[in-house]
């Protein structure tokens, strides 16, 4: 069996068109790395800003009804909170004396010593994002926190929506890259066709003029060995008519 049957040849075009095409997926995920972790940064600072205002929100409204001796229901601050899918808890000595509806019925956070920052307890198996802020006159601290997993669900809808367009961008990319490939060697199948075309007397040079600067040398080599083969032929042409002439000749 011929070895080029055991090892077909591989396609110049083929391999050309995988490396583009892995080129471009490396620079793809590296782009979706990037754009990711600054969409995450962006995400966590919205969303931090929110709490912290939603906290700030509530711990005036409190302060203001606790003034009019009335009890603490903060309104302009909790619907700010729940509209960005947060919830909210008023602290007062260690017990929840409001909260949201999903707010569990402890602290977010115990012990926090501050007048206000963030911190991100684990309740109930989940991690939250917990902004605190207090009122050490009144004794009374407003945590107002969000899920984790909520932000981490942004971040999944935002890859998931990069895949599909890129997913056709890639496909648009190997198609064009295939067709540039095939145009780019037509040069190379042209020589192969003059090559190919030559019979045991026709050694003529093959032509340089519109050949590709990558396939000169090859060209320029076959050339050479085309010459040296025309010499060889012309000098046992020579040997063998002068061989025939001293035979002729008494």
């Amino acid at each position: 069996m011929a070895p080029e049957a055991l090892h077909p040849p591989s396609s110049l075009r083929r391999r050309l068109l995988l490396a583009i095409v892995s080129a471009s997926v490396v620079l793809w995920l590296a782009s979706l790395g990037i754009v990711t972790a600054i969409a995450w940064q962006e995400t966590n600072e919205v969303f931090d800003d929110a709490l912290e205002e939603a906290g700030f929100l509530i711990l005036a409204a409190t302060t203001d009804l606790h003034e009019r001796g009335l009890p603490p229901r903060p309104g302009a601050g909790g619907a700010h909170a729940r509209k960005v899918d947060m919830q909210y808890q008023v602290v007062s000595g260690g017990r929840v004396i409001q909260r949201t509806g999903d707010a569990p019925l402890h602290p977010f956070v115990r012990g926090f010593s501050d007048d206000d920052g963030f911190a991100e307890p684990r309740v109930d198996g989940e991690r939250w994002r917990v902004f605190v802020v207090r009122d050490a006159a009144r004794g009374i601290e407003v945590q107002v926190g969000q899920q984790l997993d909520k932000r981490f669900d942004i971040l999944e809808e935002l890859a998931e929506s990069l895949w599909l367009p890129v997913l056709g961008i890639l496909a648009v990319l190997a198609l064009s890259c295939w067709l540039l490939i095939g145009r780019a060697l037509r040069p190379l199948r042209r020589t192969a066709s003059a090559i190919a075309a030559k019979t045991p007397d026709d050694l003529a040079q093959v032509p340089l003029e519109g050949q590709p600067r990558e396939l000169l040398p090859i060209v320029q080599a076959l050339n050479g060995v085309l010459q040296r083969l025309d010499a060889a032929l012309q000098a046992e042409r020579r040997f063998t008519a002068d061989a025939a002439h001293e035979l002729r000749t008494p």
